[in-house]
Order: structure tokens, then C-alpha cells, then sequence
């Protein structure tokens, strides 16, 4: 298998609570690079354009990447990848934080979720061990409780992803929180796992993720931090204030979604800047 994946996918009928592990197809890790990518190519494949978000054959595809677990800068993204309620069409919303290198540590790249469970559930990975949970007790309470007592009948060091009470509303604007304070907020994928009946994930994992060439991928890092460091945005404006200060260079390029996103440019952009919202919390 290629070095950087665990080469284990496990595939989860929530209607059923079968769960199969499955292995990576080697040809689509080249091909379709990263979560994204390779988890984009799963649900093209295996979801009809004609689906309905919510029915019991969308499927999700929850997904980690070649480097999330190793040294590289920023490794801890997670794709959470389906067909969205919002725009009705491929959808991918990703988040960074600590959830997904446990997730790969865990002893997994990716879970698909299919179906539908009968009552709602989590899933827990420990160490390569997988189960499905009742989740009837944490059911639409606040992320901050969820996530305390999944910790608190799994394990204190596990990380959670999980969805609120907008998932379970299906507003099609619900996020999926990790960590309770993370979102991956784009095309309501929340709400796609609570048409499931799905509460989230609870990983927790120690296991060692294997790189190609060591020493070359660790001289890659150094010039990669020193660029990251002597770049202006990446090295002083966003440790300092955040994404915010991302407004105005990204209306200056014409990316900016403004009125409903009909255009991509706000004359105003300047007064939603770094700058502007530090002034308001100080």
C-alpha cells in the first residue's frame, strides 16, 4: 500500500449495523488524491445525481489524507464528503483540528456511511476496534454535553465529531463540529447525518502513520515552516488575527460570496476586516 494511508476503509450499513472493513484501491489513492478526492470519486460512483440528500441512499464518506497524522504543516484536515442538502449536488466540507489524525491513528483513512439506522447511533473506534453505539441519551443536546459524555463511557483522550440539534432538524445549513468547536460548516452535511439518524464519531487511536522517505519528507518541512514563517499572511497576519484577516484578500481577487452569492465582490469588504473585528472585541 502506499506509504501515508492505513490502506483500511471500513464501510458502515446503518440500516443493517453491519460494518466490513475494506481495502484502499491503490489506483484511485494516484488518481483521486487525498480524502477529497478519493472520497469524491465514492460517493460519483456509488450515490445517483438524482438522489434525494436525505434518503437512506445518500451516502457519507468521512475521510483523512495522506499526510493527516504526520509532520507535514497543518495535517489535521477531515473531509466529510456526500451529497448536500443545500445545493443539491457533490458536496465537500473540511475541518482542521485534532480529530483527524486520531481518526487515521485509529487504524482508518475513511468510513462510508449508508442507509439508515433505526434509532441513533455513534460509532467508536479504539485502537483498530469499531462498533456502533446508542446515542438516544446525547440525541440533539448541546455539542459541549455530547462531547463530555461520549468522553466520559469511551475514553477521556478520544476526539469527537458529532452534530447538534441543527443536524438533527436537518436544517440544511447544519455543520458537523469537531472537537465541539470546529466546524465544517459548507452545504448542511450535518443534516445529511441526521437524516441517518447518526450522531457522530468517537476515535481514539496510537498508531504510528509510516512515510515513504523520512528524512526527505523532514528536510520538506523545514522549508516549508521557513516560507510559512517569513510569509506576511501565513507568518504574522493569521497567528495574529485569524482567518478574518482572509476578507480582503480574497475581494480583492474576486472570490468574496456576496449577495447570495450572486457576486464576488463587497465594495464594503474593508469594514469586515482583521483589523475592524478586533477593534469590536477589544
Amino acid at each position: 500500500m502506499v506509504k501515508g494511508y492505513n490502506g483500511v476503509i471500513a464501510r458502515v450499513n446503518l440500516t443493517t449495523g453491519e460494518i466490513k472493513k475494506e481495502g484502499l484501491n491503490e489506483e484511485w489513492v494516484r488518481l483521486f488524491i487525498g480524502g477529497r478526492g478519493y472520497g469524491g470519486k465514492i460517493i460519483s460512483d456509488e450515490v445517483d445525481p438524482k438522489t434525494d440528500p436525505f434518503a437512506p441512499e445518500n451516502k457519507v464518506v468521512i475521510a483523512t489524507g495522506p499526510t493527516s497524522g504526520s509532520t507535514v504543516p497543518s495535517p489535521g484536515r477531515t473531509m466529510v464528503i456526500t451529497k448536500g442538502p443545500l445545493n443539491d449536488t457533490l458536496a465537500c466540507s473540511n475541518v482542521g483540528g485534532f480529530f483527524g489524525p486520531e481518526f487515521k491513528r485509529a487504524g482508518y483513512d475513511m468510513v462510508i456511511l449508508e442507509g439508515k439506522s433505526p434509532k441513533p447511533v455513534y460509532l467508536r473506534i479504539n485502537g483498530g476496534n469499531i462498533e456502533l453505539r446508542d446515542a438516544q441519551h446525547v440525541w440533539g443536546k448541546m455539542l459541549p454535553e455530547i462531547e463530555e459524555r461520549l468522553k466520559q463511557e469511551t475514553d477521556p483522550k478520544a476526539r469527537v465529531m458529532a452534530i447538534g440539534l441543527a443536524g438533527v432538524k436537518l436544517s440544511r445549513i447544519a455543520a458537523v463540529m469537531f472537537d465541539a468547536n470546529r466546524a465544517a460548516g459548507r452545504t448542511g452535511v450535518g443534516a445529511v447525518l441526521g437524516s441517518k439518524n447518526f450522531l457522530g464519531i468517537v476515535a481514539r487511536g496510537t498508531r504510528k502513520i509510516e512515510t515513504a522517505d523520512p528524512e526527505g519528507l523532514k528536510e520538506a518541512n523545514t522549508r516549508a515552516r521557513k516560507l510559512i514563517k517569513e510569509n506576511g499572511v501565513t507568518g504574522t497576519a493569521l497567528p495574529t488575527y485569524g482567518t478574518a484577516v482572509l476578507d480582503n484578500i480574497i475581494n480583492e481577487v474576486g472570490g468574496f460570496p456576496t449577495r447570495n452569492a450572486s457576486d464576488a465582490y463587497f465594495p464594503n469588504a474593508m469594514l469586515l476586516g482583521e483589523r475592524q473585528l478586533l477593534r469590536r472585541l477589544s
